[in-house]
């Protein structure tokens, strides 16, 4: 009988974001696919996380996280450098704990530059005749780009050092694809497995329903969903078009506005809308574990992102809602949105074409309905967890068996 393909994925969990979700809906998945045996350890020592990946049935490992931060700096420049000089005690302890497991496993999977970079160092610490390959779903790029654009060239750097180490890495929309090539992934090691999204339940612990404000029967409701309020999520570009906006429409902002990280920027919000006159069409909601429910309550979700989203897996929830969606022409999203046809595009450079794009589509019911129809359509057929799955089962086998041939190369020769 032939062994099955192990593989480990060691997560360093920052908050209950996109990430997460696709590790916690698609790893069960791959756990039950034929041929795979699945590993998941969070390296803060989250044991709420690890209880939440056991209960889908994915096999955990609480032996190799440090308790700690995920993330390990929100700070740019050489201050970023000082936060994560003082984890690096922290950090050395995960990559031993790694290094001791590693002969276990073929495959290493990672999804961030934290666990790769940990992943390099336990593989080197461990010296194995035959260590595990190293597969990097890219997310994005790494050290916190879409927040501070000081980061860029230490980013270019790292991928260009830390990329040739990895098997294959995992791009996740075509806009992806590219980005990852311009900073310095090999693309004989690139591969594209769209992203999956899903409106279903999760098993993170979701908290008792929010209540949602108060509006009336000919109101539009714009949602603008949020993980965490950041200024690269386009939120002032959406609070500045209200004021062009037909007054009956409201903006949800969801998100927690009581975030830390958040505050400076969430009283920017608030005064911008006190000097707009529109402070009393402006809500946060705190929905971030309640997120479906809300947004299948609005009539048009907007993702005015002014950062290049390696794919936008807001709009594609929206859609699955049938829910019509409003995009920024940045990163992936012009993707999603089928040149107009799944959704309406506006030029993150012009917030005026914004306000115009809200206009057009709360006029025009029918426009609504017809693009909410088609985009429903095409994301239930383009983002399935099972296809993203069977998708990632194939290159990870694929990875596995390149790996498998190579060590019997030497006998051969």
């Amino acid at each position: 009988m032939t062994r099955p393909i192990r593989v480990l994925v060691p997560y360093m969990a920052t908050f209950f974001g996109g990430v997460r979700q696709l590790l916690g809906l698609g790893m069960p998945l791959l756990s039950r696919a034929p041929g795979f045996r699945v590993t998941y350890s969070e390296l803060c020592s989250n044991d709420a996380d690890m209880d939440a990946m056991e209960r889908a049935g994915v096999e955990v490992d609480r032996h190799l996280g440090v308790p700690g931060p995920g993330a390990l700096s929100m700070r740019g420049g050489w201050r970023r450098g000082l936060d994560i000089a003082a984890q690096a005690p922290r950090l050395a302890r995960i990559a031993w704990r790694m290094a001791a497991r590693l002969s276990d496993y073929d495959i290493c999977y990672v999804h961030g530059h934290r666990e790769l970079l940990l992943a390099i160092a336990a593989r080197a610490a461990a010296r194995l005749p035959r260590p595990p390959a190293i597969v990097w779903h890219w997310h994005g790029p790494p050290l916190s780009v879409a927040a501070d654009a000081r980061n860029a060239e230490a980013a270019r750097l790292l991928v260009r050092l830390a990329s040739p180490s990895c098997a294959r890495v995992i791009a996740i929309s075509d806009f992806s694809a590219g980005e990852a090539r311009d900073m310095g992934v090999d693309p004989e090691r690139l591969v594209t497995v769209l992203n999956a999204a899903s409106v279903s339940e999760d098993a993170s612990g979701a908290t008792a329903p929010q209540p949602l404000p108060a509006r009336s029967a000919d109101q539009v409701t714009l949602l603008l969903p949020c993980a965490a309020i950041r200024r690269h999520k386009g939120v002032h570009l959406a609070v500045e078009a209200l004021r062009h906006v037909s007054p009956d429409s409201v903006l949800w902002i969801t998100g927690d506005p009581a975030d830390p990280l958040a505050a400076e920027y969430v009283d920017e919000l608030r005064k911008m809308a006190a000097r707009a006159q529109v402070s009393d069409r402006v809500h946060f909601i705190d929905a971030r574990r309640d997120l479906h429910r809300v947004m299948s309550s609005a009539d048009i979700v907007l993702v005015p992102s002014v950062w290049q989203e390696p794919f936008g897996l807001v709009a594609a929830e929206a859609q699955l809602l049938g829910v019509p969606v409003i995009a920024s022409n940045r990163g992936a999203l012009p993707e999603l949105m089928g040149n107009g046809r799944l959704g309406l595009v506006f030029d993150a450079e012009d917030p005026a074409t914004l306000a115009t794009a809200i206009n057009r589509m709360s006029r025009d019911p029918d426009l609504r309905a017809r693009i909410a129809s088609a985009a429903r359509t095409h994301a239930e057929l383009r983002y399935s967890y099972e296809r993203w799955s069977r998708e990632l089962a194939s290159v990870l086998g694929e990875v596995a068996d390149r790996r498998r041939i190579a060590s019997l190369e030497p006998a051969q020769g």
